[in-house]
């Protein structure tokens, strides 16, 4: 169990899988219209939340199942920094983004 802290933002990680295939991959990093997020493979419940860093949710998208990319739309989203949070049952991981 992994458990992480990100300006207020608690994520448990619990999983059978090793660390390093429990990690969030995102590209490019800055961002301007789109974002590729490379994450563990979906299921129904994917979900993917992301936050300005004041904590408040900006955007929400709904992951595809059975996928491990998933290509978010940014284009409404004012530039700065951003974190990217991709939960899928027990599974929470978190990526830090720019926005330009």
């Amino acid at each position: 169990m992994l458990e992480t802290y990100i300006n207020g933002l608690a994520a448990t990680i619990t999983a059978t899988q090793s660390a390093a295939s429990l990690q969030l991959a995102v590209y490019p990093n800055p961002a301007r219209e789109e974002l590729l997020v490379v994450h563990p493979t979906a299921s129904r419940t994917a979900r993917f939340e992301v936050y300005n860093f004041a904590g408040q949710r900006v955007a929400s998208f709904t992951g595809a199942a059975g996928q491990h990319q998933t290509l978010l739309p940014l284009r409404q989203l004012a530039a700065g920094t951003y974190l990217v949070r991709y939960s899928d049952g027990p599974q929470q991981l978190t990526a830090k983004i720019v926005k330009q």
